[in-house]
């Protein structure tokens, strides 16, 4: 009688027994079959997959499914099943608006490098001059105009601007020094509401800017420079959703934002000469490109 396994048994002309039942199979297959088994099983003891998202609507009908993307006003979703369909926005709780929000916010941040694309530009007044013999003394405001592109695909309400612009002071008192203060001057403002590929524009508070220029044939005697005018170095600023989350945060010199630190102390004390005596924090209106 054969033994099996401990000797492979003739298998051409003969019958063959194999104790126990036992018969032979290729060694890969095996292996295979093994694996398989162990696949099966993982897939039946898996969680539910944690990105799916349960969506409730007023009437408290439950669906789960993840979001594939946002076009206002509809988001498309992904069920288990596979399914993709569209649905209204609004049919869902505000719960669920919010998360939907969320998730367009973030999918912005992550594909386009910020909620908003950021664009400033510095203007000023005509400078005031003053004669004073030997020097030229002038006097000006400048300060930034800020434009900001929704690059989200949902409309973004109630947003808070905290900006901070820095200004380096020239120090026309002390005309040996070559290099002046940087001084930090902070403001507040808000948008009510800005639609998706719209953009709001603002201005930033006005700055006061001196300076001062020797006439000619006149000279400082320890070698001072000529002439010293206050300049703007950067804005910096953030913005902060309705719940105070923030949005995106934004600094036009690589500089301050090394150098420097957020002053989240800073933020504008209201104006005691405004109506009522609010604040005199700015509204910004938003129109479309």
């Amino acid at each position: 009688m054969i033994q099996w396994p401990h000797q492979r048994p003739a298998l051409r002309g003969c019958a063959v027994h194999y104790p126990s039942g036992r018969r032979p199979v290729r060694r890969r297959t095996l292996i295979l079959a093994r694996w398989l088994t162990l696949v099966l099983a993982c897939w039946v003891t898996l969680p539910a997959r944690a990105d799916l998202h349960v969506f409730t609507d007023p009437q408290g009908r439950t669906l789960r499914a993840e979001i594939q993307s946002v076009a206002e006003p509809d988001v498309f979703l992904k069920r288990a099943d596979g399914q993709i369909f569209d649905v209204k926005i609004s049919v869902f709780s505000k719960a669920d608006q919010e998360y939907i929000r969320q998730w367009a916010v973030q999918s912005a941040t992550q594909d386009k490098g910020g909620v908003f694309e950021v664009t400033v530009a510095q203007a000023k007044t005509v400078a005031s001059v003053k004669n004073t013999g030997a020097s030229s003394e002038y006097d000006w405001q400048a300060w930034y105009k800020v434009t900001l592109h929704n690059q989200s695909t949902i409309t973004l309400q109630q947003l808070r601007v905290e900006y901070q612009v820095f200004k380096m002071a020239a120090l026309t008192d002390a005309p040996q020094t070559k290099t002046g203060s940087l001084l930090r001057i902070i403001g507040t403002g808000e948008v009510p509401e800005i639609e998706p590929d719209a953009e709001v524009e603002f201005e930033t508070d006005k700055v006061p800017m001196t300076g001062s220029q020797l006439n000619s044939g006149w000279v400082y005697s320890d070698g001072g420079s000529r002439m010293m005018m206050d300049n703007l170095q950067g804005i910096w600023l953030r913005v902060y959703d309705l719940n105070g989350n923030l949005l995106q945060g934004w600094c036009s010199s690589v500089d301050i934002k090394k150098r420097q630190e957020w002053d989240g102390s800073a933020v504008k004390a209201p104006d005691k000469s405004a109506p009522d005596g609010g604040d005199s924090t700015n509204s910004f209106d938003s129109g479309t490109n």
